[in-house]
This record gives structure tokens, C-alpha cells and sequence, in this order.
């Protein structure tokens, strides 16, 4: 128990890291955007706010998943409901935006093609966003490795995420040396390409995170039961209840019931059960509590 909430400590710092982190970034690439008028930055820099919410919606997560003094399964509030509908208004005013603007770019630069549509841009600043993409790389490869270090899904779904927009990233980049050598027309067409990856990535991304705050039931309890009753030294479990997505992360509680001579035997049983649970339904978060069966001796005493 101890281990799985020092595990989750360590986990919570690096997303709380990361997500300022990502701020950072976010940050930057408004500013790079603003000051050469790049559509196809400001597209990227939108797409940078979904990975803002991914990690913070995975440090909510984190926040209220079961602790020591807590046995319950969390739904979503009224302050993550607020989160979310802020972020699609903003992705969605703002993608419109783009579009819009992009749009009409590439008719005036078929109409003119030797129209000014951006400011010139500077090699340093071409090297800031190439520099701000290793970082991104080192950040999101310590990430995946302390995933699997820690055995966190949660970690991993984040990283996941960022790892799609690093690759993303890393074409917009490309893109905006391109237009800095001349190719005007290239900001505005990449501009159309990243509001359409980062729609998707929106939906993806509400699909990955919203299961994991919704109360739900993901797994049937009886199956649960019987699963736990195949080993040895159990006589009942009860207290089930799971939350999330099979296939993506779920979430389980359950309270086992022991026979006292397996007292001693408890971890080893709690590990394989765990070890099943992971086989069957893939990235797994599980809190298992134990009781010991007292004879019925002491029960009548």
C-alpha cells in the first residue's frame, strides 16, 4: 500500500513539473507566433494547449485517486466540467479563427503571389523552436521512462499524448524553415493541416482522459469476485468498484477477505492478482485492502 502511494507521490511531481513545463513552451511559441505572424505557429501553439490539459487533466487524476485515508471511487465536478467546456470554446473560437485567416491568405497569395504575409524570421529564432523541441523530446523520454519505472498508466497515457504532438511539433518546425526560405504559401496550408490534426487530437484526447473522471462502472463486480476467489487463502471480496476504459487505464478497488493462516501470504496473493487483472484488461491502477477471516470462536466472543 505504503509503495503504491509513493508511486503515485512521484508520479504526481513529474506531471506537476511537466504541465509547468508545458506552460513554458506554450508560452514561447505564442510569442515566436506573434512576432512573425506565422499562422502555422499560432496553430501549433494551439495544439500546445491540449497538451496543457492532458497533464493537467492526469494531475486531477492523480489528486483524487485513492489515498489512505480514502476509499472511493471520484467523479467528475463542477470545476473539471468548467475545465473542459473552457477548452473546447477556446480551441474551437480560435481554430475558426485560424481558419478563417488562412483561408484568406491563400487567396490573396493566389491572387498576389509575391504578398508579404509574415515577417521575416530570424535563424536565432529558428534555432529557439529547435532548441525548445529537444527539450521537449528529453522531457517526454524521461516521462515514458519513469512510466515504466513506476508502473503508472497514467504516465504512460500522458505520454502517449505528448508524444503524438512532439512528432507534430517537429513538422511544424520543418515547416516554418521552409517558409522562412521563401515558400509563402506553406504557412498557411500547414496552418489548415495542424487545426485538422489538432481537432483530432481534441477528440482523442477526450475519449483517453474524460473515462478516467467519470463515475462509471467498467467491469462487472461478479467478475471481479470470481476472479479473486480462484486463489488460494480467499474467502470473499467485496468493496468493487473499477473506473475508467479497458484497453486504455482502469482503475480498481476491492477489499479481500483471507483465511488467518494466509496472514502471512497476503502480498504474494495481492501480486498475483494484480499480475492476472493487468494480463486480462491491459494498463491497470488497483488498491487492494485486506482482512483477515477472524474464527468463528473470536467472532462469538
Amino acid at each position: 500500500m505504503m509503495e503504491r502511494l509513493n508511486r503515485a507521490k512521484i508520479s504526481y511531481r513529474l506531471l506537476f513539473i511537466t504541465f509547468w513545463l508545458l506552460l513554458l513552451f506554450f508560452a514561447i511559441k505564442v510569442w515566436a507566433s506573434w512576432t512573425t505572424r506565422s499562422l502555422c505557429l499560432f496553430a501549433e501553439a494551439l495544439r500546445s494547449i491540449l497538451d496543457c490539459f492532458s497533464t493537467l487533466l492526469s494531475l486531477m487524476t492523480l489528486a483524487a485517486f485513492p489515498r489512505s485515508t480514502r476509499w472511493t471511487i471520484w467523479s467528475h465536478r463542477r470545476r473539471e466540467t468548467l475545465i473542459v467546456l473552457l477548452l473546447v470554446a477556446l480551441v474551437g473560437f480560435a481554430g475558426l479563427s485560424l481558419l478563417g485567416i488562412a483561408l484568406l491568405q491563400l487567396y490573396a497569395l493566389w491572387q498576389q503571389p509575391t504578398l508579404e504575409t509574415i515577417a521575416p524570421i530570424k535563424p536565432a529564432l529558428i534555432w529557439l523552436l529547435i532548441a525548445l523541441l529537444l527539450v521537449q523530446w528529453g522531457l517526454l523520454l524521461f516521462e515514458r521512462h519513469e512510466a515504466r519505472v513506476l508502473q503508472t498508466g497514467i504516465l504512460r497515457v500522458n505520454a502517449s499524448h505528448m508524444l503524438q504532438d512532439v512528432w507534430v511539433t517537429s513538422g511544424a518546425i520543418l515547416g516554418v524553415i521552409a517558409v522562412a526560405s521563401g515558400l509563402r504559401w506553406l504557412d498557411p496550408l500547414l496552418t489548415l493541416a495542424l487545426l485538422l490534426l489538432t481537432g483530432v487530437s481534441l477528440w482523442r484526447l477526450l475519449n483517453w482522459q474524460i473515462p478516467s473522471l467519470v463515475r462509471q462502472m467498467v467491469i462487472a463486480p461478479e467478475v471481479l469476485a470470481k476472479l479473486a476467489q480462484q486463489f488460494e487463502g480467499v474467502v470473499a471480496c467485496s468493496h468493487i468498484r473499477t473506473q475508467g476504459m479497458i484497453g486504455r487505464l482502469v482503475f480498481v478497488q476491492m477489499r479481500l477477505l483471507l483465511r488467518p493462516e494466509f496472514r502471512l501470504a497476503a502480498k504474494t496473493i495481492v501480486d498475483r492478482l494484480e499480475s492476472r487483472l493487468r494480463e486480462r484488461y491491459g494498463a491497470v491502477e488497483i488498491e487492494i485492502l485486506i482482512d483477515i477471516d477472524q474464527p468463528r470462536s473470536q467472532k462469538l466472543k
